[in-house]
Parts: C-alpha cells; sequence; structure tokens
C-alpha cells in the first residue's frame, strides 16, 4: 500500500499508464474502478479515450476530487450539514441580524455589522453572507489551521485586519450549532527555532474537548481515517486521481493517510521533470525559463507539495514518485534536426532550458513552419471565425483528425459562447461542436425561466421584459405558444398602449407613484378582451378604448397570452412577501 505520484509534461502518455495499470490490474468484475478528477472535461476527456482504448467504458466513478471527500465527511448527504456552504450563509445572515445594535464591540462582528448598517431591502447582507459562507468554506479545505486557531481563541496576529471578528463569528457558529469551542491552550505552539508556525496542527496533542471539530471537515475526514472499520465500509479498494494540476495540502494529508491500507495513485501533469519550486535558488539547476516563472505558479506550488509528501512518507503509506519524461541532452546529435517551433517550445519547457538567456541556442525558424501561430483579431466573433477555418484546414489536411479530437479554450464562456453558434452552428453536422461549463441559466431551460421570474418581481414589469420570458421554449410549451406569435403579441401590446407597471396598486405600493391605471398591464389587457367582443369600434365601452381586430382567428392565441399573464402576475405578489425559507421553498417549487 501507499501513494505513487507518477507525472509527466503529456496527458496522453498519463493517460497510457492509467490504461495499462488498468489492463494488467482490472478490477472485479462487480467492482467499481473510483478515478477522481478535477474537472467536467476532464471526466468527459477519460471517458471517451478509455471508451476508444478498451471498447467500453463500464465501471468507471469519476467525482470530483473535493466532491469525494465532502462525501466521506457527511455520508448521509450534506443537505444537513449545518457548515455546509449553502446552509452556512443562512445562518450568518441570522447572526448578523441578531448583533447589528450589539454594544458590545467583543460581541459584534466588526466590519460586517458595519457593512450591512444601510441596507434597507437586505441585498447586501445577503451578497456579504455568501462572500462569508465562500470564505470559511476555503477554510475548511484550505486552511483548516485558521479555524483550528479562532476555535481556540488564538491571536491570529497579523494575518488581516478582519481575522477578529471572523473569529468571533466562527466562534458563535459553532455555539449556535450546540458545539464546544476549545479553550486557548497554555502556550502557543512554536517550532524548534522559535519561530510560531502558520499550522496549528500541534493543537491535536492539547488536552480538550473535540465535539468543536465537528465542524471541521478536514479534521473530522482526519479522525474518521483512524478507524479501521470505516474504512473498510466507506473507501473503495484503490483510488486514482487523473489530470489534477494541483491538489490543497489538506486533501494530500488525506490521500496520504487513506494510502496506509489502500493503494492511491495520482497521475499529475507537470510542464517538467525538473525541480523548479523556487526559481531563483534553484537557477543553476533549471536556468531562468520565462514562462515557467510568469505561468507555472500553480505548477511550481504543488510540485512543492509533492516533494515534501515524499519526504514525510512513513512505513505505513510510503510516497515514490515517478516520471515519464525522457530528459534528452541537448548536445545529443540530431535531438533537434527538423524539429518545429512547437516541439522546441515543448522541449525547452520539459527541460527548462530558456532560450532567452545569454550564451543560450538560437533556434532556428523555417519559412513553412506554422506549427504555433497567433492571430491578432478585432472582436470575439472574428476570433471564432478564424478558428473555424482553422479547424477546417486541419481537418483537410488530417484525414484522421476527428472531431473530439479538438478543444477550443476561451478566457470567458459566457462571452463567446453566442458567437460560438453564429460561427460554428453553419457546419454542426459536418463538426459538431458542444459548449461546455455554462452556468445553468444558459444551459437548462426551465432553470433559466425560474430565474426570469424572480428576477421580474423586483422590476417594473416592462413589455421587454414580460415578452422576454414567453421566449424560452419551456414556457412556450406550458402556455401552447409558439415561436412566431410572440412577435403579433408584442404588436398587440404596442397597440393596447401597454408600457409597464401591473396595475395603479402595484404601482403605488411599489414604487411609491399616485396609483394610476394608464398605459399597465391591467388596462391593457381589458382593452385587448373588450376588442375581442366588440370589434374595431371608436366609441368607449366600460370606459375603455377597446382594441378591437379586423383578422380572425386570434380569440384562442389572445386567451392563452391572458393566462400566462394571469398565472405571472399572481407568482410574483407572493415573491415579494416575507416567509421563512422552507415556505419559500416550496413556493419556487410550485413556481417551477
Amino acid at each position: 500500500m501507499g501513494v505513487t505520484v507518477i507525472t509527466g509534461h503529456r496527458l496522453e502518455a498519463l493517460f497510457d499508464a492509467l490504461c495499462e495499470q488498468l489492463v494488467t490490474a482490472p478490477p472485479a468484475p462487480m467492482q467499481t474502478e473510483t478515478i477522481l478528477v478535477p474537472a467536467l472535461g476532464v471526466a468527459r476527456w477519460l471517458e471517451l479515450r478509455l471508451a476508444d482504448r478498451l471498447g467500453i467504458a463500464a465501471g468507471f466513478e469519476m467525482p470530483f476530487l473535493g466532491a469525494w471527500l465532502h462525501r466521506l465527511t457527511a455520508p448521509g448527504g450534506l443537505d444537513g450539514d449545518p457548515f455546509g456552504k449553502d446552509v452556512l450563509a443562512w445562518r450568518v445572515w441570522r447572526l448578523l441580524g441578531e448583533r447589528a445594535d450589539e454594544a458590545d464591540p467583543a460581541r459584534r462582528f466588526g466590519a460586517a455589522n458595519d457593512y450591512v448598517q444601510d441596507d434597507p431591502d437586505g441585498r447586501k447582507r445577503l451578497q456579504l453572507c455568501q462572500r462569508i459562507s465562500a470564505c470559511f468554506d476555503d477554510y475548511q479545505l484550505y486552511r483548516d489551521d485558521l479555524l483550528e486557531a479562532f476555535t481556540c481563541d488564538l491571536d491570529p496576529g497579523d494575518l488581516s485586519p478582519h481575522a477578529a471578528w471572523q473569529a468571533r463569528l466562527w466562534r458563535a457558529l459553532l455555539e449556535d450549532a450546540g458545539l464546544q469551542t476549545a479553550p486557548p491552550p497554555a502556550r502557543r505552539p512554536t517550532t524548534s527555532d522559535g519561530v510560531t508556525p502558520l499550522a496549528f496542527h500541534q493543537l491535536d496533542g492539547i488536552d480538550q474537548p473535540r465535539d468543536y471539530r465537528r465542524a471541521h471537515r478536514v479534521a473530522s475526514l482526519r479522525a474518521r481515517l483512524e478507524d479501521p472499520e470505516w474504512r473498510r465500509q466507506n473507501l473503495p479498494p484503490r483510488l486514482r486521481v487523473f489530470g489534477t494540476t494541483t491538489i490543497p495540502p489538506a486533501f494530500l494529508d488525506l490521500l496520504h493517510r487513506i494510502g496506509r491500507d489502500r493503494e492511491v495513485w495520482v497521475y499529475a501533469p507537470q510542464p517538467t521533470p525538473h525541480y523548479f519550486g523556487d526559481l531563483r535558488e534553484k537557477r543553476d539547476r533549471v536556468g531562468d525559463h520565462g514562462l515557467l516563472a510568469r505561468f507555472g505558479a500553480e505548477s511550481r506550488d504543488f510540485q512543492g507539495l509533492l516533494v515534501d509528501l515524499e519526504e514525510h512518507g512513513d512505513g505505513e503509506a510510503p510516497v515514490t514518485q515517478d516520471t515519464l519524461d525522457e530528459v534528452v541532452d541537448r548536445a545529443e546529435p540530431g535531438a533537434a534536426a527538423n524539429e518545429s517551433l512547437l516541439a522546441c517550445l515543448q522541449r525547452d519547457l520539459v527541460q527548462a532550458y530558456d532560450r532567452g538567456a545569454p550564451g543560450a541556442e538560437a533556434f532556428a525558424l523555417r519559412g513553412d513552419d506554422d506549427s504555433l501561430r497567433i492571430h491578432d483579431c478585432h472582436s470575439p466573433q472574428r476570433e471564432l471565425e478564424v478558428v473555424r477555418d482553422q479547424i477546417c484546414a486541419a481537418f483537410d489536411a488530417d484525414e484522421t483528425l476527428r472531431p473530439q479530437d479538438v478543444m477550443v479554450l476561451v478566457p470567458d464562456v459566457e462571452r463567446y459562447a453566442p458567437y460560438a453558434h453564429a460561427a460554428f452552428g453553419p457546419l454542426h453536422k459536418q463538426l459538431p461542436f458542444h459548449i461546455a461549463d455554462r452556468h445553468p441559466a444558459r444551459e437548462l431551460p426551465v432553470c433559466r425561466a425560474a430565474l426570469h421570474v424572480l428576477a421580474l418581481a423586483r422590476t417594473r414589469l416592462t413589455v421587454a421584459e414580460v415578452l422576454q420570458l414567453l421566449e424560452l421554449p419551456a414556457v412556450q410549451r406550458r402556455f401552447r405558444i409558439f415561436g412566431g406569435e410572440v412577435g403579433l403579441l408584442r404588436h398587440l401590446c404596442q397597440s393596447a398602449g401597454v408600457r409597464w407597471g401591473l396595475d395603479a396598486e402595484q404601482r403605488s405600493a411599489r414604487f411609491e407613484l399616485p396609483a394610476f391605471e394608464d398605459n399597465s398591464w391591467r388596462q391593457g389587457l381589458d382593452r385587448l378582451l373588450l376588442g375581442h367582443l366588440t370589434g374595431p369600434v371608436d366609441d368607449l365601452v366600460c370606459g375603455y378604448a377597446p382594441v378591437g381586430d379586423t383578422t380572425e382567428g386570434r380569440a384562442e392565441l389572445l386567451a392563452r397570452f391572458a393566462q400566462f399573464l394571469e398565472g405571472l402576475f399572481a407568482q410574483l405578489a407572493p415573491l415579494r412577501a416575507p416567509m421563512p425559507l422552507e415556505a419559500r421553498a416550496d413556493q419556487l417549487d410550485a413556481l417551477v
């Protein structure tokens, strides 16, 4: 047993090593192989590659590393975890409200209470609570030592001007959940050279109640991993981590603990087999490669963690490292003959060789070398059009190339997605494509409709805002309104003089305006319905000017439109009213 770390600069080589081990030592027929991945794209790529190599990809579980560890900390589900990220936001909301008027500085939450003083609708308070809960969630995953310090009322020192009130808030959350806070130790732990460490794992040896550790996911999981029976029931026979470029130190420590009686394999991409943890101190070994220095910070930190992990390996869980990269001597004859610019760049990164250094060998660029290109484009749409043309040219030049071999990376997927449909949409049959990692509101029509209704509860209900909801296919199907009829309904609203606001009462209550009915949705709908009864007339009917229509067959469309408006407006009023969270959840279910 133990932890085996395999590194390489090519993801394909890491996949070959993984596949070879799966073939030589396959799991039992009814056993699931657990492979932890850093992103959904890596999981999808890995599934396709395994299916292509093995003929079928079945019996694999590919969760995210963090989600898998969370599942271990709460086997019954995260919904009941009072320190889960989403639950924590509402608990912080309540505590901020309870101590908003506290006069004792030792009980207030400092800048957090000051920030939400001027907040009539509670929006600032909610946004702050979400940020605080996200911060505490990061502390649990990356800096659980800080939460240990907060719990034990240790002075956080110069960590941050906000550390003091964060510590008070964390202790209040522990007390609110019925957990004991730990008393401060007799003395603050120090290292052998007298320096106070950043981590507070030395607190483990202090004789004090451990009830509070239930709030620390990492500490809780460490305790569970000490139980052989729990490990037997909850851990897979072996564990693999594939394609991750970084692992938080706390997670790496947990993997090491799991390796005591389980095989743990980590397949980690690294730009170079050379150590480049600190380029300033190791310049004589790897040079001062510009790309590694500027863009390799994450890999540099991860490599340092892997080195520390190997040094701290023990007899119970030994740690071994292996690299798949072959380091070729640059002086070897023909080593770089006929090398392309891209191959040269990859080779220099692997060898940490900087051609910009004094006395370094220059690269002779051939005139027909187009392996690395930079296109300067004036807009995102033009960028994707150029990418499309280059991809099509590559398919024409290489008959073995397949669509699943191509991945286009963009800095902001939400910004580029509409242009992607415009650029690649006409070639969808010849070049199928899929836009990944978009927000659920963009991907799921029902989610988009529900979020739009929630936004309407805070708006003036203009014609454009209301009819935009009707452009969503899910809403059109629900009310049997076809896409081509939305333009006609927009024309009818314009003819009826609809501008904004539900009715006179809503305008007065929501916007503190005089109660006037003109150009509201209620008045406009009444005029349309009267026009259906009377036809085109010039006289007032019941005090309104009917909007008649000479075209036959629109009565059913008008009825469906009225049903849509009445159903929508009936949902908006309760959304504005305060209610308990449980009732709000039921209301949202009914809305969907």
